[in-house]
């Protein structure tokens, strides 16, 4: 039993910090922090930067995002609204955009079902025979709306008959935001629905990727509570760019507002991407009334967005330019181009082998993985197991042996550079 005990104390440490608890139940004083910075950059001769200029970082600190969102929805509001079945169709959008401005507005005639003090569920029916399901909540003298369900009634009577009865036998009290939350899973300010552009309302429910100003509740709270600097992980479609697009318009409004010196720039990866990240942003200055911003501010906005690769390259000195071509960036689209063209690599080898299998296999694992030296067959061994488990011996060896020549040939011999140029292998 002793054993177990002491091997379970063993293993606490590991354990909180596999689960990133170790730096809470550990915390580090600054004095602590401070000394221990003192001595790293002693023992290894650093040299200590100096701080950002006051003028440049004080925006950083105080800067503030006020989300004022009205209007929640539920899940099953956005499964009518954005659906293919018995979903709220293009004809009636405009409708229930009216149903809803009602709602708020108080100007209807509804049954309205009391739940509890300051909770209500109504239903509106028109004389379009259309119907929405919503509560009026009250919290800290605010109130606010939540949608839970619509319908066409007469064409769907018994979905609607069933929500209806789902909501009025199930429905729970809200007390507080983290209510709303377990219920809603969008939101916006009812100024949407206001705005003379009415494509903006469309957008959210049809879940359009162009001017969509809806933000799901965790991002409303995490824009509530930003801080720098921040680092925004998750996976692909949960909200990342929504949140940079929010936190950028709310950057360049400070700017506006003369809080921040010196230029603010967006950078993109391509330009696609640069062209819907800049018509987001300027969607959200244009329509939200809290940025009150004349023409003449939208004019300088532009010059905010730039590529990475623009950028780098407006960061090289005329001899340096030189070295790297803009038309001779080696990027895949460029690569591929040139495979497909290339007729010294034999046609059964293009058949076997991709272009995009080939990119992958040299730029992230023969020329890519090591800075020293290439992954080859001869030292195949090296390549980190997920690669193995992608790239065999003999796929190795193909590349190595037909396709690995044509991609240095275009480097070293046709003026290409790609993202590894400056690699120590050349």
């Amino acid at each position: 039993m002793f054993r177990i005990l002491s091997l379970l104390t063993t293993l606490e440490p590991y354990v909180e910090i596999r689960k990133g608890l170790w730096t809470i139940y550990n915390s580090i004083s600054t004095q602590e922090r401070e000394e221990f910075l003192k001595s790293l950059r002693s023992s290894n001769n650093i040299e200590s930067k100096e701080d950002l200029p006051e003028n440049f970082a004080s925006w950083l600190i105080e800067y503030s995002f006020k989300i004022d969102y009205d209007i929640y929805e539920s899940q099953d509001w956005i499964a009518f609204a954005s659906g293919t079945v018995n979903s709220m169709r293009l004809e009636d959008i405009t409708a229930f955009r009216e149903l809803i401005m009602e709602a708020i507005q108080k100007n209807i005639n509804s049954k309205v079902l009391c739940i509890d003090g300051n909770t209500s569920l109504e239903t509106i029916n028109s004389n379009t025979n259309l119907g929405i399901i919503f509560s009026r909540v009250v919290l800290l003298d605010k109130e606010l709306i939540l949608l839970h369900f619509g319908a066409q009634i007469l064409k769907n009577q018994e979905i609607w008959d069933n929500k209806l009865k789902i909501y009025r036998d199930g429905f729970k009290k809200i007390s507080n935001k983290d209510d709303i939350a377990r219920i809603s899973d969008r939101a916006y300010p009812k100024w949407v629905l206001k705005n003379t552009d009415k494509d903006l309302w469309k957008n959210i429910q049809k879940l359009s990727e162009t001017g969509n100003l809806a933000l799901m509740t965790e991002q409303t709270d995490f824009l509530e509570n930003f801080k720098f600097p921040c680092y925004i992980d998750g996976q692909a479609g949960s909200g990342k760019s929504t949140m940079l697009y929010y936190l950028f318009a709310n950057a360049y409004y400070f700017k506006c507002l003369g809080e921040i010196e010196g230029d603010i720039i967006f950078l993109t990866e391509n330009n696609q991407l640069l062209e819907a990240t800049k018509s987001s942003v300027r969607d959200i200055l244009k329509n939200n009334p809290s940025f009150e911003l004349s023409d003449n501010y939208f004019v300088e906005l532009d010059s905010c967005f730039i590529t990475l690769k623009n950028f780098l390259f407006s960061q090289l000195s005329e001899p340096e330019s030189q070295n790297f071509l803009y038309e001779k960036y080696l990027d895949f689209p460029m690569f591929k181009v040139r495979f497909e063209e290339n007729l010294h690599v034999p046609k059964s080898i293009k058949q076997k082998y991709t272009a995009e299998f080939c990119w992958f296999v040299i730029t992230t694992y023969i020329k890519g993985h090591d800075i020293k030296h290439n992954i080859t067959c001869n030292n195949y061994d090296e390549m980190p197991r997920e690669g193995k488990q992608l790239i065999s011996l003999d796929d190795l060896k193909q590349i190595e042996l037909n396709i690995l020549p044509f991609y240095e040939r275009l480097i070293n011999e046709d003026g290409y550079w790609d993202k590894l140029k400056n690699n120590k292998i050349y």
